[in-house]
Parts: structure tokens; C-alpha cells; sequence
């Protein structure tokens, strides 16, 4: 058994995984105002309230793009799972197969993706994860990462709108049947989820034409269900792709390790 967890922007996802399978996951908010304790404490009553008997957890693998919060949870998952902690980064990128041209800049959650993607699949895949940004990369049955493009995520965008103007309100993620906003919330929904719509399509048009016509195409993130005209692009839809790829470094960075 083992534990990964993925500290993104908007959430730290914690999953078990059981021979390979995912058993447990919970999701909770990442908050910048908040105590480091505050996450450690979570995780604890998660656990206990599953049963998840800590001391059956061989390794721990953590993926993190919040700083802040990278070393904090090292050491508190060492001293709570008595157990070893494998940190995504480039650190471990040698114990991959995957050729990465700037293994200092990528994030680990980029790489959980690709790691994940031509594991699974075995082909050349286009990840689309909808997170707090969107991200989209190109990773070949070579095993070669050829290309990643980065947006800001759909909540992002519309938290922006509300920020930084005096009078654009905060709207919900539905997806309006029109483009013609007859009202504010309609227009924002219209310019943003449509919007996003077309941005999406344009880069996977890229992608093809640029890389590989024949790519498949993986969704994963939170929000891939709001843009449901999309669906007709994707191979598949696969919301644990990240914790996945996490799992997959893990076995493989223990099995490395164990070889020499």
C-alpha cells in the first residue's frame, strides 16, 4: 500500500492506493491563510476515519507546485508513515524512462500527467488537465515529452474578471446555449466557457498539425465536466490521471532503487 498526495493551487489531493488501485481519495482546499497543522491534521482524521492502517504503507510520493508547503508535508508524512517520502522533481527524473529538455522547469504535476499518460496507454497522448491552469502537453510513445502549453484555468479566469474590475460579478461554471449574453452573468459565461471552448480546440488542432495527427486525447482536472462540448476530442476522460502518474513514479522509483 501506498500514499500520494498532489498539492496544487486550488487543492491537496490525497489518494491510497492498494496494489496499484486507487482505494481512498480526498481533496482538501489549499489555503494560503491557514497553518501548516491545519493539512496535518486532516489527513490524520481522513486516515483513521477510513481505516487505513499506516503501518501496512510502504512509501510515500508527493507532487507539490506550493513551495511553502513541500517540506512541511516531507517531513510530517517521514514522522506520521514512519516511512520513506519520494518527492517529484528532478531529483528522481533519472530513475525515468521520460526525456524531459528542461527537467528544472516543469512541474511535477506536468510530469505525474505525461508519466501517467504512456503508461497507461502506450500511445502518443495530448493531456489536457483543467485545473487552476490549464495546461496541455505532448507526450510521445518514445517516451519523450515534446511540447506543454499553459493557460490560465477557468476559474482563474473568471476570478480575475471579478478581481481586477469594479464591476464584473462573480458568475457559477454553467454553460450558456448562446454566445449572445443578453445580461452580465450571461456574457461572462459566454466569453469565458465558450471562449475556453475554442481555445482548447484551437491548441489540440495545433498539437495535431504540428506533432502527430494520429495523438489521443486525455482529460483530467476538476472542471473538463463544465466544457461538455468538448467531449467529442477526447479518447478519454480520466479525473485521477495526476495521482496515477504519481503511483506509477513511485513503483518505479523503488523498483529503480532496488536494481541499483
Amino acid at each position: 500500500m501506498n500514499v500520494v498526495i498532489d498539492i496544487g493551487n486550488s487543492n491537496v489531493v490525497v489518494g491510497v492506493y492498494c496494489d496499484g488501485q486507487l482505494s481512498h481519495i480526498w481533496r482538501i482546499p489549499t489555503k494560503t491563510n491557514v497553518e501548516v497543522n491545519h493539512y496535518k491534521l486532516e489527513v490524520v482524521k481522513l486516515m483513521f476515519e477510513a481505516n487505513v492502517d499506516i503501518y501496512e504503507i510502504d512509501y510515500a510520493v508527493l507532487s507539490s507546485v506550493v513551495p511553502d508547503l513541500t517540506r512541511p508535508f516531507v517531513d510530517f508524512l517521514s514522522d506520521f508513515l514512519k516511512t520513506d517520502v519520494i518527492v517529484v522533481g528532478p531529483e528522481i527524473y533519472g530513475h525515468l524512462e521520460l526525456t524531459l529538455s528542461k527537467p528544472n522547469e516543469i512541474g511535477s504535476d506536468l510530469v505525474a500527467n505525461a508519466y501517467a499518460a504512456i503508461t497507461r496507454y502506450k500511445r502518443d497522448s495530448i493531456v489536457i488537465d483543467f485545473g487552476t491552469a490549464l495546461t496541455v502537453l505532448a507526450v510521445g510513445n518514445d517516451w519523450q515529452l515534446h511540447g506543454v502549453s499553459i493557460a490560465p484555468g477557468i476559474k482563474t479566469a473568471l476570478k480575475s474578471l471579478n478581481i481586477n474590475t469594479a464591476k464584473l460579478p462573480e458568475v457559477p461554471l454553467n454553460l450558456p446555449e448562446s454566445v449572445l449574453g443578453l445580461d452580465t452573468v450571461h456574457a461572462i459565461q459566454s466569453g469565458v466557457l465558450i471562449g475556453y471552448i475554442g481555445l482548447v480546440e484551437k491548441l489540440v488542432a495545433r498539437y495535431k498539425s504540428e506533432w502527430n495527427p494520429e495523438a489521443i486525447v486525455i482529460a483530467t482536472g476538476g472542471l473538463n465536466h463544465v466544457l461538455d462540448p468538448l467531449r467529442k476530442l477526447f479518447y478519454e476522460v480520466h479525473p485521477n490521471l495526476t495521482l496515477d502518474g504519481l503511483c506509477a513514479i513511485g513503483r518505479k522509483v523503488i523498483a529503480s532503487r532496488a536494481n541499483g
